[in-house]
């Protein structure tokens, strides 16, 4: 063991490789040892158990040119010292080992050519391990994972760690690849929907425009549609929200509470007894003395279509007020138009409503 220097040498060992491969306590305390009175060697020493263990996990292919010119290479060195008995020598242990008459060296001939050859190969497999081992080491590129849906689809989405997401029409939900590796963060444009699995180890986290939802085990509903009032509300657990202005201290949401901002920042907190509003998960759509306008939008969104308003009498307030459930357009239009009077045509995913004045 005193003739172990370089990596090479530590490789070609099978005590070495024997340990490397097959450890025992026996093997460990006696490497350890060596170690010890060796410290001069330690980075070869460590360098050769990368490399047994990468022949140990890989499982390496020469290929057809690199075999062929290795034995020819074997003959090259063979065919300078004549061999008594025959033209070709056997390299099975068995053959070598026999009785047999022959030139006094023959043996140790074959034996340092092989050696060399051997050696020759393990050089070059060593550079392709330590290519491997580089490219293990080397960071893998975070990629984005990107969910989102087009207006009037609804999908639901399992993130890694199990947590459940129901993405609503125009919305898109984002996050990393290294996902619930160091935390759980995911960034939304829209509603959604969040049944979150429980991990005390690393808070899940809602990014909008404008909010900064963390939960641990909870349920919640975030609407953060472009250009609209940013709104959280809370179904279970609990939530702390926060916004992107710095100093802002958070502020915690418990079962049945909502938080709204506006454009201008203005932060209100509103305790709700119905959750009508986030019945859209469940496939219901609820006007509560709902503005015309922004009903329309929402069944533009809900359904996918394009509504264009006819002779729309502005100034005259109007507001809907009606609960659907997986309804179709063409009933909820219908079902509308008896409190507010109106005809309408459906054509694709065009819808025409056409006020009647004089019914006003």
């Amino acid at each position: 063991m005193k003739n172990l220097k370089t990596v090479d040498d530590f490789v070609l060992s099978s005590e070495f490789r024997s340990w490397v491969l097959n450890p025992s306590a026996s093997a460990n305390i006696f490497w350890e040892k060596w170690l010890r009175d060796h410290p001069h060697k330690k980075d070869n020493f460590q360098e050769a158990v990368k490399v047994v263990q990468a022949i140990g996990r890989i499982d390496y292919q020469a290929d057809r040119e690199f075999t062929d010119n290795l034995w020819k290479n074997i003959d090259s060195r063979l065919d300078q010292t004549p061999v008594c008995e025959r033209d070709v020598v056997p390299l099975n242990i068995q053959s070598v080992t026999k009785n047999r008459k022959k030139r006094p060296g023959s043996n140790r001939l074959i034996f340092w050519s092989l050696a060399a050859s051997i050696l020759l190969l393990i050089t070059s497999v060593y550079g392709l391990f330590q290519n491997h081992l580089q490219a293990m080491h080397e960071p893998e590129a975070i990629s984005t994972i990107l969910k989102s849906n087009p207006r009037g689809q609804k999908s639901t989405i399992m993130l890694p760690d199990g947590t459940t997401v129901i993405l609503n029409s125009e919305s898109t939900l984002t996050y990393t690849s290294e996902y619930y590796d160091l935390e759980r963060r995911v960034k939304l444009t829209g509603e959604a929907f969040f049944e979150v699995t429980e991990d005390p180890s690393k808070p899940f986290v809602v990014e909008t425009e404008s909010l900064i939802t963390t939960a641990l085990g909870t349920s919640f509903n975030v609407n953060a549609y472009p250009g609209e009032v940013e709104e959280v509300t809370l179904v279970t657990g609990r939530v702390k929200i926060e916004t992107h202005e710095a100093g802002h201290s958070g502020t915690v949401l418990y079962p049945g509470e909502m938080l709204a901002i506006n454009e201008s920042g203005a932060i209100q907190k509103i305790s709700t007894s119905s959750f009508d509003h986030i019945g859209w998960k469940d496939g219901v759509i609820v006007f509560q003395d709902t503005p015309l306008k922004e009903a329309i939008a929402e069944l533009e969104k809900w359904y996918g279509v394009d509504i264009i308003l006819r002779n729309y009498p502005e100034g005259n307030d109007m507001n809907f007020t009606g609960s659907f459930r997986n309804d179709n357009l063409s009933n909820v239009l219908k079902s509308l138009s008896y409190t507010m009077p109106f005809d309408f045509k459906i054509i694709g995913k065009k819808a025409e409503v056409n006020f009647k004045p004089n019914r006003l």
